[in-house]
């Protein structure tokens, strides 16, 4: 096809320069005039710059074409670190950064993946290490078979099974796969159940919940299920580190009139410098956290995956800490 291309355009530039010539008084263009020397050697210099001027914008088009195909060929070979330099027409420019971005992306989820798996394996062979443990004490006769040794041995299947379904929402959200039933709610009436549904806890840790809702909020677009586990989560979070007599004000208000802020403050640890965007990791928690370490994980990508953001806050060590989150009101 580029060789009838080339013979097509060198055939219309050769008629097109003879019928030039003839116009310039090199020789005639009828049938019975002669053809003379200078107009066979324009057209011949016509035609060998036409093919130069081809062969450079193919050249020109050919090598980043080739770069994408070796690129594209090693990223399905798994080298993620591959990228290809932004050259050629725009159309091959803008491909060549589509791909350099993929790469990146792969390479960051690639990253991802493999902390995942760390991390999963260090935290699962804890509870099952002390499992382990204690049934073989048991059948050594080691340790008596009594309800309290019982017990604790459930409590780590527990908090396996805690570990297990919080990986599961957390690897759904970060794949975009998180079933979400959006429907129109009421900011404040998520705000009241969320502090209603744990206000028992907060009573027994001696920690004073209170809710402080704006009155008069826009409604918002949102799955309530899944904004309800979110506050419980940073409700729960902040009771676990507030000292007794200590308080949790939970509040929601609209910053303007496209979204609306809750956010959850206690008067409890506070957070060091550094700390405040490391809380939202995978299994961050303290030394003395008995959950699974993925609730503020999980708080995030929920967040995340109704197009609001998140974050911490906090004056310092003992001076307790906000964690604030946004939610647009239309989707």
């Amino acid at each position: 096809m580029v060789a009838a291309v080339v013979v097509f355009v060198v055939g219309v530039a050769t008629v097109a320069t003879w019928i030039l010539a003839g116009l310039l008084g090199l020789a005639g263009v009828s049938g019975s005039s002669p053809v003379a020397p200078g107009q066979v050697l324009l057209a011949l210099l016509v035609g060998v710059l036409v093919l130069g001027i081809l062969g450079r914008g193919a050249r020109r088009v050919s090598a980043p074409v080739d770069d994408l195909l070796e690129a594209a060929d090693r990223l399905a070979q798994g080298d993620y670190a591959v990228r290809v330099a932004e050259r050629g027409p725009r159309e091959l420019r803008e491909a060549a950064r589509a791909l350099n971005t993929l790469g990146e992306r792969l390479a960051a989820t690639e990253q991802r993946r493999r902390a995942l798996f760390a991390d999963v394996s260090h935290e699962l062979r804890t509870p099952l290490t002390v499992v382990r443990g204690g049934l073989e004490g048991m059948l050594d006769g080691i340790r008596p078979r009594d309800d309290a040794h019982i017990a604790a041995l459930r409590d780590e299947t527990l908090l396996l099974d805690r570990i297990i379904e919080d990986l599961r929402t957390v690897a759904l959200a970060e794949a975009g796969a998180l079933p979400l039933h959006f429907e129109e709610a009421e900011p404040a009436a998520l705000v009241r159940d969320a502090v209603a549904a744990l206000a028992g806890s907060a009573a027994s840790a001696g920690v004073r919940l209170q809710a402080d809702p704006v009155t008069g909020l826009p409604t918002i677009v949102a799955d309530p299920d899944r904004l309800a586990e979110v506050l419980r989560n940073l409700i729960a979070n902040a009771i676990r580190y507030t000292p007794d007599g200590g308080v949790v004000l939970v509040g929601v208000t609209a910053p303007d009139r496209s979204r609306v802020a809750f956010a959850v403050t206690d008067s409890g640890a506070g957070l060091a410098p550094g700390e405040a965007e490391r809380i939202f990791d995978r299994f961050a928690r303290s030394a003395d956290s008995t959950g699974s370490g993925l609730g503020l994980s999980i708080a995030r990508e929920l967040v995340a995956a109704h197009g609001g953001s998140i974050a911490a806050s906090s004056p310092g060590p003992g001076q307790g800490t906000t964690v604030r989150f946004t939610i647009p009101i239309a989707r």
